[in-house]
């Protein structure tokens, strides 16, 4: 299928692993063992360096004395990054911002001085105050920062991802995305994007990142960026897609002149030269809308279904015609599918590089320095979130679900609904079972960083004037209401635990698991979960 290993959706693979401090300590351990051993750089669950035994090195030869100086000053090297971006994520260290660097689309760090070394608290501020005071001027706080250890061209030296997610109030959410180098003992930052609401960003283990947002009701811009070995940013394209399926709609092109050709018309444009608004150049090709996706001349292009044919490209097409007589640069799939990767050849992009493994983030332990621009933790829990907290208990199929909101103080209201649209009976033709209740937790106690104790102390159903009422609703259906118990909260569990995002998964309660929709294999939460601990049914509530 042509063009598509181009378009892969791409995320950040992140290296979990030992502090710097220990991974000092196995080096020096490594050393004056009486055994020769090789030591390596392995990317596996078990951290970033991973110290193998070679079982064939039992003598010494200069070769591998000299290989293992190498190896042991690589070690070294990475040791000292590691130590430096746990300062960074800890706000004890500052980066160093330089403006040839891309700073992202909407928020960026452009007001700040060229050279100028920045802690991850005044990065933060940054963002903060442009996204409250600034052009956006929306209110948000930050929920939480992720890192991840990625390892950019591949070559074994590890550079630090950094994600900041700061939702808004108005349900807008807005983050931003680091690539953070150590160079020569000074950090540097190689790249800034930032993502919102219409937007996406996925980052792989090699630095490979691929962006794409809204531009409006007819446009769409695709991003493929990378941070190769060096730390230099490398742009590979943004692409521009206009997909007005009733035609082309691009200035400078007369859709009069191409006629019915111009129905169903995809228009590409690529820049392959720089991301500025102006001075670009583009280069364009084009294909058709096509729907049967059994046909064997259909491809996938990101979110759409194109076909195309080498008939499309002839000089005397008229799409073809007319966007050379409007002076565009023109080429068929296939040979921007060739300048691609001629581009990501240029400097060592390898197809490993570009299809880079998805990876999992690390939550990080916010440092008491970015309280300021977090929701206030003075709340029963003792946690930073924007209250009331609202939590879902659903099977995500069907029409029920019971949903709880909890207030600083613990108290809390809910309502419960199961529709049966089929469930009709003598003289009605649906059921509704439902209730609304309220109800208070207390007795709060911190069993770890991520798992908060908590226990029911009273819920009470809504009075209602009858158990059992029916109601004529549209075109004279009749629907019968039932009161019912607050489902999900009526197994007769009594302790609670509040799960935090970043718990990790081994060890919970795989029922409990079911109910939030946790994939089997995920390693942490990505959502606050309440979990019934001595109820029957181990049912669970999320925020998702």
């Amino acid at each position: 299928m042509r063009f598509r290993s181009l378009i892969t959706l791409l995320c950040v693979t992140t290296i979990s692993g030992c502090t710097a401090r220990e991974m000092a300590q196995e080096i020096e351990s490594a050393r004056d063992s009486n055994e020769t051993k090789t030591m390596k750089i392995a990317d596996d669950s078990a951290g970033w360096m991973q110290f193998i035994e070679d079982d064939t090195a039992s003598q010494d030869t200069p070769e591998k004395s000299e290989s293992m100086s190498e190896e042991t000053e690589i070690v070294t090297e990475t040791t000292d990054s590691l130590e430096l971006f746990e300062k960074f994520l800890k706000d004890e260290e500052g980066l160093i911002i330089h403006s040839d660097v891309d700073l992202g689309y909407n928020l960026n760090f452009s007001d700040l001085k060229d050279g100028g070394k920045y802690k991850l608290s005044e990065l933060v501020a940054t963002l903060y105050d442009y996204i409250n005071n600034g052009m956006v001027k929306h209110e948000v706080k930050l929920e939480f920062i992720k890192y991840a250890y990625i390892d950019c061209g591949n070559d074994n030296v590890p550079e630090l991802a950094v994600w900041i997610y700061m939702p808004g109030t108005n349900s807008e959410i807005w983050e931003d995305f680091l690539i953070i180098k150590d160079v020569d003992g000074e950090l540097n930052l190689c790249y800034a994007q930032d993502a919102w609401g219409r937007s996406v960003l996925n980052m792989n283990e090699f630095g490979y990142v691929r962006w794409d947002c809204s531009d409006g009701a007819a446009h769409h811009i695709y991003e493929n960026t990378a941070v190769d070995a060096d730390g230099k940013l490398q742009k590979v394209y943004r692409l521009y897609l206009d997909y007005w399926t009733e035609g082309i709609s691009t200035p400078g092109i007369d859709v009069n002149a191409i006629g019915d050709a111009a129905n169903d018309v995809f228009l590409f444009a690529f820049n392959f030269d720089n991301y500025e608004d102006e001075g670009n150049v583009y280069t364009y090709t084009y294909a058709k809308d096509w729907k049967n996706e059994s046909d064997n001349k259909c491809i996938s292009f990101y979110d759409y279904s194109v076909r195309y044919e080498d008939t499309m490209y002839v000089d005397d097409n008229p799409v073809m015609k007319e966007l050379r007589r409007s002076g565009k640069t023109v080429y068929s799939l296939d040979e921007v599918e060739t300048i691609i990767k001629q581009k990501l050849e240029s400097f060592g992009a390898t197809e490993d590089i570009v299809n880079g493994k998805d990876a999992t983030w690390q939550y990080l332990d916010i440092p008491n320095s970015l309280n300021a621009y977090r929701y206030s933790d003075d709340n029963i829990f003792g946690i930073h979130h924007e209250f009331p907290m609202e939590l879902t208990f659903s099977s995500g199929a069907g029409a029920w679900a019971t949903v709880i909101k909890i207030e600083k103080d613990g108290s809390f209201s809910g309502a419960f609904h199961d529709s049966d649209m089929g469930g009709g009976g003598d003289g009605y033709d649906a059921s509704e079972f439902e209730c609304e209740f309220t109800g208070k937790f207390g007795n709060v106690t911190k069993i770890n960083d991520y798992t908060i104790s908590t226990e029911l102390l009273e819920i009470t159903i809504k009075d209602y004037p009858e158990n059992e009422w029916i109601e004529e609703v549209q075109d004279g259906i009749k629907v019968k209401h039932f009161v019912s118990t607050p489902y999900g909260l009526d197994d007769g569990a009594k302790t609670y635990y509040l799960y935090l995002p970043s718990t990790p998964v081994e060890g919970l309660d795989e029922t409990f698991l079911t109910w939030v929709f946790v994939d089997p294999t995920a390693q942490y939460l990505e959502h606050y979960c309440l979990y019934d601990v001595d109820g029957q049914e181990s049912y669970g509530f999320s925020d998702y």
